[in-house]
């Protein structure tokens, strides 16, 4: 059981899930996720400090930043 958010529920407000226009009280969160054959590895950090690493094979390193 459960009930419809706020902003659902109010009759001043209309929920069209079809509008591109942002829904009151609804805070955006991207997500950003990347399938790729390699393994990286990356360690962040000051400038100086900051690395990442691709692999292919354990054997293998393809790229270092």
């Amino acid at each position: 059981y459960l009930l419809k958010p706020d902003f659902m529920r109010r009759p001043d407000r209309t929920f069209d899930p079809y509008a591109e226009s942002p829904v009151v009280g609804v805070i955006v969160f991207v997500v950003v996720a990347v399938v790729d054959i390699f393994v990286s590895n990356e360690g962040l950090g000051a400038d100086t400090v900051s690395v990442s690493i691709r692999f292919r094979r354990k054997d293998e390193v393809l790229d270092v930043r």
